[in-house]
């Protein structure tokens, strides 16, 4: 018995060095939520004998060089960007998990659901596809990056912006003296999933089982929740 386990995973092992897969560099926006996703997704390629780069990048960008097959996948993108973007695989477990809430600082601000941002100046981060989603049609200023997403508000260009809950209490942290403050109940809740492009579709079976183990291990909330203890900058 112990040589069929010995012998398995001597063969894994050498059909991932024969793949060339002994390292992948997947895409990130920066964020405390990308972060913990990118933990989670060290250890699970770790056991495959695999090392992970993370390359951080604007949003819109790292997802069009993914698809184009330049970067070999992103860390965390919600549910149905293969429907958008054809050369991505998502992988199907769940990798984290957030709430989008809209920020603002002028105190008088009233939000009673989605359709009462319609008479506001929003603000959004540019390949943020839930923020791009629920704002279409609406007048909408891009952001390339949460520092400037929380600066436009503050300098007044725009009258509230939407960020997931993890962001915007990491603004607050940093920036006490700050007027911004979260307004109403979440406009949804997403999961957030793994992808890879479609040239290492080989890997898919292999990495769903890690990821299968650590969730039912509770390795991958454990691991999301002790990289969200601490404020990201």
């Amino acid at each position: 018995m112990l040589h069929r386990l010995l012998l398995g995973s001597l063969l894994f092992v050498f059909s991932m060095a024969a793949l060339g897969l002994d390292r992948l560099v997947l895409g990130s926006p920066v964020s405390s939520l990308s972060k913990a996703s990118a933990n989670v997704l060290v250890e699970a390629y770790s056991r495959l004998g695999i090392q992970l780069q993370i390359k951080q990048l604007p949003a819109e960008r790292s997802l069009a060089l993914s698809n184009q097959g330049a970067l070999d996948g992103e860390v965390n993108r919600i549910k149905g960007l293969e429907q958008r973007y054809p050369n991505l695989v998502r992988v199907p477990v769940v990798v984290n998990h957030f709430e989008a809430v809209v920020v603002a600082q002028d105190p008088a601000l009233e939000v009673s659901g989605l359709q009462s941002l319609k008479n506001y100046r929003i603000g959004i981060r540019n390949g943020i596809k839930y923020a791009e989603d629920l704002t279409r049609g609406m007048n909408v200023k891009r952001a390339m990056s949460n520092q400037q997403l929380f600066s436009n508000l503050a300098l007044g260009k725009v009258d509230l912006i939407i960020v997931t809950r993890s962001d915007a209490s990491d603004y607050l942290a940093t920036h006490p003296q700050s007027p911004v403050k979260i307004i109403g109940p979440p406009l949804l809740t997403k999961k957030l999933y793994h992808y890879l492009n479609r040239k290492h579709r080989e890997l898919l079976p292999q990495i769903t089982k890690q990821l299968q183990k650590m969730q039912e291990q509770g390795s991958i909330e454990a691991i999301r929740r002790q990289a969200l203890q601490k404020p990201f900058n």
